[in-house]
C-alpha cells in the first residue's frame, strides 16, 4: 500500500511525458509505441544476410562464436533512440520494465530448448559508475524472474575498453578481443520473499567478485556466512547460454563474450538485444 502511494505521489510530483508527442502519463504513449514495430526480418549479425531466426550464417560461423542474435528494433528509429537514451542517460529507471517486455516479445523467436542460462554483458566499471547501473544486467534480471530461468553473472571485463560506438568496425573487433573472462561462481542464493512475489523459483548466481546490479539486486548478495557451496563451469558446460545487451552494432562484443563462454564449455551461445544500431542497420 505504501509503495502504491509513493508511485502515485511520484507521478503527481514528477509527471512523465511521451518522448514523441508529449502526452502526459508514460514515456511512450500507446500510439507512439505502435510506431516501434518489431524487426520484420532477422539477419545474420555479422554479414546481415537474411537468416532463419537470426542464426549466424554458415559462412560467418567459420570465423565467429556467436550462434545467433535476435533484435527487437532498429536504433535508427527516432523513438527507439529516445527511449534508450532516456533509460540509460536520464535516470528513467521505470523504463526497465518496458524494455524487458519488448525483450519477452522476441523470446519465442529463439530456437532454444528450456535449458537456458541467462548471462548479461558486463559494463565497463567506469561507465557503470557514471550511469549508476548496468542496463544489460537489469534486463537479464527481469527476464530471469519473469520466465523462471537462472541468471548467472558469469563474465567480467578484465580490462577497460573504449566505447564501441566511437570506433570503426575493424577497431571494434580489436577493442573487445579477449576482454571478457569467466568468473567462478559461489553459492546459489535466493531471496524467498522477492522470488515468491515474482512467481519464480529460479536461482540467481553470485560471482566471487561482486558485480553491481540495481540496488534491489545488490540487496540479494549473500553474506559470507550464507555461502555453503561452490559452482564452477558446471553452470556453463554443455548448456545453452543467452547473453543479454541493449544495443548491438557489429556483434563484436557479443562474439567476444561467446568465445569465452565456449572456452569453458558452453554448448551454444545466442544473443538477445533490444536494438541494432544504424551503423549496421537492416
Amino acid at each position: 500500500m505504501l509503495e502504491n502511494f509513493w508511485e502515485q505521489a511520484k507521478r503527481y510530483l514528477f509527471p512523465v511525458y511521451c518522448l514523441r508527442c508529449g502526452l502526459e502519463g508514460d514515456w511512450l504513449c500507446q500510439f507512439c509505441e505502435s510506431l516501434c514495430p518489431p524487426v520484420p526480418i532477422q539477419r545474420c549479425v555479422f554479414c546481415r544476410s537474411i537468416a532463419r531466426c537470426g542464426e549466424t550464417c554458415a559462412t560467418c560461423r567459420r570465423h565467429h562464436y556467436l550462434d545467433g542474435l535476435i533484435v527487437r528494433g532498429i536504433y535508427g528509429n527516432w523513438i527507439w533512440r529516445g527511449l534508450i537514451r532516456a533509460w540509460k542517460y536520464k535516470g528513467a529507471e521505470e523504463l526497465s520494465a518496458k524494455c524487458a517486455r519488448y525483450f519477452e516479445e522476441c523470446l519465442n523467436l529463439l530456437p532454444l530448448d528450456k535449458a537456458i542460462t541467462i548471462i548479461p554483458i558486463p559494463l565497463a566499471r567506469l561507465r557503470e559508475r557514471e550511469r549508476g547501473f548496468n542496463q544489460a544486467a537489469v534486463l537479464a534480471e527481469s527476464i530471469s524472474e519473469r520466465l523462471s530461468l537462472p541468471m548467472v553473472l558469469a563474465l567480467k571485463r578484465v580490462r577497460e575498453t573504449a566505447p564501441q560506438s566511437k570506433l570503426t568496425p575493424d577497431k571494434r573487433l580489436e577493442n573487445v578481443r579477449d576482454c571478457f573472462k569467466f568468473t567462478p561462481l559461489e553459492n546459489t542464493h535466493r531471496s524467498a520473499s522477492w522470488r515468491s512475489a515474482a512467481g519464480c523459483n529460479s536461482p540467481i548466481r553470485v560471482p566471487l567478485e561482486t558485480q553491481s546490479l540495481t540496488g534491489r539486486a545488490r540487496s540479494l548478495m549473500p553474506r559470507a556466512s550464507s555461502l555453503t557451496g561452490f559452482i564452477g563451469t558446471a553452470e556453463i558446460k554443455d548448456k545453452t547460454c543467452l547473453i543479454i545487451d541493449d544495443i548491438v552494432t557489429t556483434g563484436a562484443t557479443m562474439d567476444a563474450a561467446a568465445k569465452e563462454l565456449k572456452r569453458v564449455g558452453a554448448l551454444k551461445v545466442w544473443g538477445l538485444a533490444l536494438v541494432r544500431s544504424e551503423a549496421n542497420s537492416y
